[in-house]
């Protein structure tokens, strides 16, 4: 028997779990899950580009309100794709392998 605490052992381990990790993505579901990641990271990326243009630079203040009207449109986007997929991974199951 071997000692769980072998360096080997530790490093098949994280083989493993980086294996089953990766496989996770291989399917729509997957796919899409890492798409809402990259979605929600890049939402949070941008909210803190605009606090600080509102912030720092809030001058002029036509930019600062562009700015975050298209923040405003791009969540929305977003936001709205999602909901389409998921309504249409309810409405045909066939199309995304499940």
């Amino acid at each position: 028997m071997t000692n769980p605490d072998e360096a080997f052992e530790r490093a098949v381990e994280h083989e493993s779990r980086l294996r089953r990790r990766a496989e996770a993505y291989d399917s729509a579901t997957g796919a899409m899950r890492m798409t809402v990641q990259i979605y929600g990271a890049l939402a949070v990326a941008w909210a803190f580009v605009l606090a600080a243009h509102w912030l720092f630079f809030a001058d002029p203040r036509w930019l600062v309100l562009l700015h975050s009207l298209v923040f405003c449109g791009a969540v929305g986007f977003w936001a709205f794709s999602l909901a389409t997929w998921a309504w249409m991974r309810r409405q045909r199951p066939d199309l995304f392998g499940g």
